[in-house]
């Protein structure tokens, strides 16, 4: 469904008498609709609890979870991170490089190791594979890496460093072909969006969350949810509308 305007500017939200509006139909028709898009494959909600098993609610990629959980006013249930040995990874590979593919993911952050990753595409194992792609933490600030043939080049850094207090973030990164547009939020606003070009190798992978592959580098903090399309570039619309309806 193509997005609902008004003088030209898209529509992510909307209250009657103070209530949220989520749907508007006419003559049976949706004409609007705020939600997560169609085109999302996979949602890790991370609302457990308990356990070590994330599950996937919209497809089959469940994750291996080892840290332990948190509670928050907004998410509720949420995955907690020691900045030592703890991790998110899916238990099986899937298409996640593929050549249209998007990922968004909340996440606040205390403290971490220089160059830990707050995502990244790996092997079933964790290892750094040689096509993919990660986003990594460097002085505060992320960067966006891909790889192809085992040579990794950083495309974009984020300009907006997330402070490490506690507070929620949303990170999201939608890849078209070697393109990628980049996008960071707070729970209030946008942040900064970006873009970035670099050859970026296609493989199925697996996601590993939360500490960086090639050393025992890992992040202090939480992580509330994440989702994924592995068949769509995510446009800007798209991305305002996850994180609206999510926040």
């Amino acid at each position: 469904m193509p997005p609902v305007e008004i003088d030209g500017n898209p529509i992510t939200g909307a209250t009657i008498d103070g209530t949220d509006v989520t749907e508007i139909t006419v003559d049976g028709q949706t004409v609007f609709s705020v939600g997560l898009p169609d085109t999302t494959t996979n949602i890790w909600l991370m609302d457990e609890g308990s356990g070590s098993t994330l599950a996937d609610s919209e497809g089959s990629v469940s994750a291996n979870f080892t840290g332990s959980w948190g509670t928050d006013g907004h998410f509720n249930n949420v995955t907690t991170y020691d900045g030592v040995d703890d991790i998110w990874r899916t238990n099986s590979t899937f298409g996640i490089s593929n050549t249209n593919v998007s990922f968004a993911v909340w996440f606040n952050w205390q403290s971490t190791d220089e160059f830990a990753c707050l995502v990244e595409t790996t092997d079933i194992s964790g290892n750094e594979p040689n096509n993919g792609w990660r986003v990594r933490e460097t002085s505060g600030d992320f960067d966006l890496t891909v790889f192809s043939g085992g040579s990794g080049s950083t495309i974009h850094t984020t300009t907006t460093t997330p402070s490490q207090d506690g507070t929620w973030f949303f990170y999201a990164v939608a890849f078209d072909g070697n393109d990628a547009d980049v996008y960071l939020y707070d729970r209030n606003t946008q942040l900064e969006t970006g873009s970035g070009n670099g050859s970026r190798g296609i493989a199925n992978n697996a996601i590993t969350g939360m500490r960086l592959s090639d050393f025992p580098r890992f992040i202090e903090g939480e992580v509330a949810e994440a989702y994924a399309s592995t068949t769509t570039t995510w446009s800007d619309n798209d991305i305002d509308t996850i994180w609206n309806f999510t926040r």
